[in-house]
């Protein structure tokens, strides 16, 4: 039985990543974007805490907090960044980007 459950369980989690889009993008502080008439001015640094990304035509998609924290965490290994591009793989709800993985390039 603990066989047939695992296999339940990795089944599960592979259809759930089969629903997640592709994103690419600049990483930009959300907390900025509302305050700001161009989201140019609102490069993501190391000290931003809330996340979107700004697709090539011009849409803003705020992240969930745990890709917040994400993102935070993998922006760490980029001291110099400032708006860098990313890869952003994950799903919509409610006009907010779960993140499942972030790609910085």
């Amino acid at each position: 039985m603990p066989n047939i459950v695992k296999l339940g369980i990795a089944v599960s989690l592979a259809a759930a990543l089969a629903y997640a889009e592709t994103w690419s993008g600049k990483l930009v502080d959300a907390t900025c974007l509302p305050t700001k008439e161009a989201p140019a001015k609102c490069d993501a640094t190391r000290g931003t805490t809330k996340f979107a990304i700004q697709t090539a035509d011009g849409k803003i998609i705020k992240f969930n907090a745990e890709g917040d924290i994400k993102t935070g965490i993998a922006l760490g290994g980029f001291p110099d960044a400032k708006g860098p591009a990313v890869t952003v793989t994950g799903t919509m709800q409610d006009d907010v980007l779960k993140v499942e993985a972030i790609e910085i390039r």
